[in-house]
């Protein structure tokens, strides 16, 4: 399944061609009023959805203001998928909270086909006989568990792409989890299921928005009183929803924003401290044509009474701050990092569509768009990630975030070439650091 989540984000992807259009022009060596105008030529459907004024177009071109910040915070609509395939909409209206309680008890396979009919109203009976005869929802025999592989006591797994479990012997705290995904391979075979991380779980961490870490349909498999912690957001914009308003809308009663540098939230014997996100901004060294436009996130430094562990997730430096000047206040702060996860990728603009599909570029300003691809990166990458082990007296690093793969292999065709560039630039700073080579499934425990 996966969801539309607002009619601004919507619009913004049906006006792909047209941003393409303005960028064909621009790599010609057009002006940007000129390429406009080309584009408003091919496109005039698509211009509305824009400021076009031609005496002032190189100052104020740029998407209008409600669809640059939307004003809805609810899912409107259901895609249920099979196979690649849309085969059925639904759109929301005042189900959303009825169609995330029919996805959680599906997730956790508790009932049959019989049984979700009798607990259902006849409108929701007939949504799930559809769901049924195309073959999205079956009767099945529950996924032999794969939790049995992983130690008790005090570690961390790694799940699929940027999904991480966290445990000690009271509790676990599971990271942007993300199951049954379109991200993910279809020749993928067994993974992980909600019934491999529900027991013992104290909260769910979000790190920020994008649909790799913040996957809706995963969450709605999740009982509605599990704490969800999210970071603060200032302002909706097209770059980032209001997470903890989304998540209330879809009936989930403990969701937790969580700022910077605040007091931890401690659940059993974990402190869960958020920390700033700089980094994977539309531009690495630029402001955005509107300073509430950001992707909001937090990094999460997790201290238990064994370890205390920093995950950086995608990253790394923009106007408002970098993680290396970070790393030197979560040194002071928490003294030695005993272990640090990190995507290890370096994010370089090559597209105007780069990331959300064309987000990134339309925060920019008109001067800032025509000069989008300036080659540096949006995240860390091996040089950053070594600098960071440095300053942060770092003992062990794990590579994560670097897309799905089968249990017990590895996560993406480039992990190992960026694992061996991270050690060169490990033994080059001079930092502590041990990398740990680990497989999808695998747990570091200490």
């Amino acid at each position: 399944m996966r969801s539309s989540d607002g009619r601004g984000d919507r619009a913004i992807r049906t006006v792909a061609p047209f941003i393409e259009a303005v960028n064909v022009q621009l790599d010609t060596g057009r002006t940007l009023a000129d390429a406009v105008e080309h584009a408003v030529e091919q496109f005039p459907k698509h211009a509305e959805q824009f400021v076009i004024d031609r005496p002032t177009l190189a100052d104020t071109f740029g998407l209008r203001d409600e669809l640059m910040f939307p004003r809805d915070d609810e899912i409107d609509q259901f895609m249920f998928v099979r196979d690649d395939h849309d085969v059925l909409e639904a759109t929301a209206d005042d189900l959303a909270v009825d169609l995330g309680e029919l996805i959680m008890h599906c997730a956790l396979g508790r009932l049959d086909r019989r049984a979700l009919a009798e607990m259902l109203d006849d409108d929701f009976r007939v949504l799930v006989d559809e769901l049924f005869d195309m073959g999205v929802l079956a009767d099945a025999a529950p996924a032999a568990s794969l939790r049995a592989r992983w130690p008790r006591g005090y570690g961390v797994t790694r799940l699929q792409h940027a999904s991480l479990l966290y445990r000690t012997p009271r509790c676990t705290v599971l990271v942007d989890p993300h199951f049954n995904s379109l991200f993910e391979p279809y020749n993928l075979g067994a993974t992980f299921t909600l019934s491999d991380v529900l027991p013992d779980l104290g909260a769910i961490v979000i790190s920020h928005s994008h649909g790799d870490h913040f996957h809706v349909p995963t969450l709605m498999m999740f009982p509605r009183d599990t704490p969800i912690i999210v970071p603060v957001v200032p302002r909706a914009s097209m770059l980032c929803e209001d997470l903890a308003a989304l998540l209330r809308s879809l009936g989930f009663l403990r969701v937790i924003p969580l700022s910077w540098n605040g007091p931890p939230l401690v659940i059993e014997d974990v402190e869960i401290h958020a920390l700033p996100f700089f980094g994977e901004q539309p531009s690495p060294h630029q402001a955005m044509r509107h300073a509430d436009l950001r992707n909001w996130g937090n990094t999460y430094v997790i201290r238990t009474p064994r370890f205390t562990s920093w995950f950086l997730i995608d990253s790394g430096a923009d106007v408002a701050g970098s993680m290396v000047e970070v790393a030197t206040n979560v040194h002071r702060r928490f003294g030695t990092i005993d272990v640090l996860l990190s995507n290890l990728r370096t994010f370089v603009p090559q597209s105007p569509l780069y990331i959300t599909g064309g987000h990134y570029w339309l925060s920019l300003d008109p001067a800032q768009m025509q000069t989008y691809r300036c080659g540096r990166s949006l995240t860390l990458g091996p040089v950053g990630v070594a600098t960071i082990c440095k300053l942060a007296n770092v003992t062990h690093f794990l590579p994560y975030a670097h897309w799905w793969g089968p249990v017990g292999g590895k996560a993406g065709e480039e992990e190992s070439a960026l694992v061996d560039a991270l050690d060169r630039e490990i033994t080059a700073h001079g930092a502590p650091t041990r990398i740990t080579w680990w497989r999808i499934g695998d747990s570091f425990d200490l």
